[in-house]
């Protein structure tokens, strides 16, 4: 009797007092897992459990992800564009340390995507088509309802906007997230495969028809239709995220990273000074009026100089560009390391003659799988 009234004693105590005993990173786990799930529907419910889960564990990089996203959430709804502006310089602080601190490779290319909202463009934009007043609406109503879980109300929703406007292939793509969320791979697929059929360089539909087939069983397929949809796009750091954390679950790495030149006049701050000056001096001196000429002449002039420095530094961008010289391969590894605007043009007429070659590179030059020397 005693030892049965101990133990009741002592589970009492711990209803009690238990979550006090929990460390830190687990109490921040949990607020975390609870901040993510309330993100789509109440953002600044969201944020305030993110930030308590901060305070629990600064280093909690999933933490600052979901405060980082919902408060960019939250600055597009505000209309005191002073207080907005505060909201994104604090939301992209905590996304700038997910990048930094992040293992998960798909967060990270979420993070570098958000960052990027509002500084500059997309070199590439999602496929858009003109649809009627009645479609739209019923498009709105299927992205509300697919929101909040429902997805047989949108499902309904998003089937009367593709009757509306079949010709669109991001509504045909996100029709198919309606039936991939509730696990019916099958169909999902069915609704990306006409998307692609509208558009076949679509990289979301593409990478939404990988993860379905990874899903489904069928890896290799998946893999090709992610790795497929950065060639597509090599600016689409969210399908990078999704291929690098694919091949972490094979085992195998990705050597591409994100690369951001820098504005002539910040060479002095930037990671190689003396490669990116004769970059810029070359891609300036140059007197070819072809933009790709122009960088082809400033790639080699910056892989001369990184050579000749003592080592070379590690530079992930500079070994990339050395290899690809030697091997033939350099537009393809210019484009997908460096694409912007001004080579966006030559971009899309090189991908429509040699997409399977930027596929080729990225699965021969950037993928590494264990044991496998580049």
């Amino acid at each position: 009797m005693l030892h049965g009234e101990v133990s009741l004693a002592w589970i009492l105590l711990q209803l009690v007092v238990g979550p006090s005993f929990a460390s830190p990173a687990a109490r921040s786990d949990k607020l975390t897992e609870k901040a993510h799930a309330a993100l789509s529907d109440d953002p600044l419910k969201a944020y305030k459990l993110a930030g308590k889960a901060i305070e629990a564990d600064p280093m909690n990089a999933e933490a600052h992800f979901v405060r980082g996203s919902a408060g960019i959430t939250i600055a597009g709804r505000l209309n005191d564009q002073r207080v907005a502006g505060m909201a994104i310089t604090l939301a992209r602080e905590d996304l700038k340390f997910v990048v930094s601190h992040s293992d998960e490779a798909f967060d990270v290319g979420l993070a570098r995507t958000l960052l990027s909202l509002g500084t500059r463009a997309p070199v590439l934009e999602d496929p858009t088509a003109e649809c009627s007043s009645e479609a739209t609406l019923a498009f709105n109503v299927a992205e509300a309802a697919l929101g909040r879980g429902d997805f047989a109300t949108a499902r309904g929703a998003y089937q009367d906007a593709v009757d509306g406007c079949p010709g669109n292939a991001q509504w045909w793509a996100y029709y198919g997230d309606a039936w991939f969320n509730s696990g019916d791979y099958a169909i999902a697929q069915e609704m990306y495969n006409r998307a692609l059929l509208i558009e076949p360089c679509y990289w979301s539909a593409l990478r939404f028809r990988g993860d379905a087939r990874i899903r489904d069983g069928h890896v290799v397929e998946g893999m090709n239709d992610a790795i497929t949809a950065v060639a597509c796009n090599p600016g689409y750091e969210i399908g990078w995220g999704y291929v690098q954390a694919a091949l972490e679950a094979l085992d195998a790495r990705m050597l591409r990273e994100p690369v951001d030149r820098p504005e002539p006049a910040d060479v002095a701050t930037s990671d190689l000074p003396t490669v990116w000056t004769a970059y810029f001096a070359a891609r300036d001196g140059s007197a070819s009026d072809d933009p790709m000429e122009r960088e082809r002449s400033a790639i080699r002039a910056g892989v001369t100089t990184w050579q000749a420095l003592s080592g070379p530094p590690p530079s992930p961008l500079w070994a990339a560009m050395a290899a690809a010289d030697t091997e033939g391969r350099l537009d393809a590894a210019i484009y997908t390391w460096l694409l912007d605007m001004d080579l966006r043009d030559g971009f899309l007429a090189y991908r429509k003659d040699h997409l399977a070659e930027l596929v080729d590179y990225i699965r021969s030059d950037l993928v590494v799988f264990p044991g496998r020397e580049n």
